[in-house]
């Protein structure tokens, strides 16, 4: 008799086990303009008079970047434009930033440009790091996603973009970058980390 209720009693422990589902976060809609709009500001969270000083791990050299808000007439930072035109959308956010030491007339710039295509979402992210007068090293992701990959997409915690290319701006030839090289873009702070040397070496921000 007693092995009858241990055993009742086991039983009904593992089902009890069994029926416990985690409490998965639920991922949230990204799939309309303005809460689009919303996670996209969630990985470029900057203000107009806030600079970010990067460290290189190696030398401990420094890379300083200042928003830039020549461009806007009103001085927002970043520059916004969201549209709408009956079920389309269109959102777009342009970040230029001046680097210490090289002037502003070449300056950085991370930007993003998200629309619905049909059934998908067409996601442009596209980043120019400077570090001297006439060249930057290039990057970006473009992809088409279904709706579920796509709110999985903007509710993650980082973006990785790959650096793929050191191009310059007069005519001459890019160079390739080592495989690795990439910019992490994070939420609620931006331009967190990236590598111009295949991993080997990072620029982190400086908290």
């Amino acid at each position: 008799m007693k092995k009858s209720f241990l055993l009742v009693g086991l039983v009904g422990l593992i089902m009890s086990f069994a029926s416990c589902e985690p409490n998965v976060p639920e991922v949230p809609d990204s799939t309309n303009k303005d809460t689009c709009l919303v996670a996209m500001l969630s990985y470029l969270p900057y203000e107009a008079n806030q600079s970010a000083t990067f460290i290189h791990d190696g030398d401990k050299a420094q890379w300083t970047i200042t928003p830039y808000t020549g461009g806007s007439s009103n001085k927002e930072f970043p520059e916004i434009m969201s549209e709408a035109y009956g079920d389309m959308w269109n959102n777009v956010i342009f970040a230029e930033f001046v680097v210490d030491g090289i002037g502003n007339l070449y300056r950085s710039l991370i930007a993003m440009n998200i629309y619905p295509m049909k059934e998908q979402y067409h996601v442009a992210i596209a980043t120019e790091l400077r570090f001297a007068v006439g060249s930057y090293y290039a990057g970006g992701i473009n992809q088409l996603l279904e709706k579920d990959d796509f709110n999985a997409f903007m509710a993650a915690d980082t973006i990785a973009i790959p650096l793929k290319t050191l191009s310059y701006d007069q005519p001459h030839p890019s160079e390739t970058l080592p495989e690795n090289s990439v910019a992490y873009l994070v939420k609620n702070k931006g331009l967190a980390e990236f590598s111009i040397d295949g991993g080997r070496t990072y620029w982190r921000l400086t908290e």
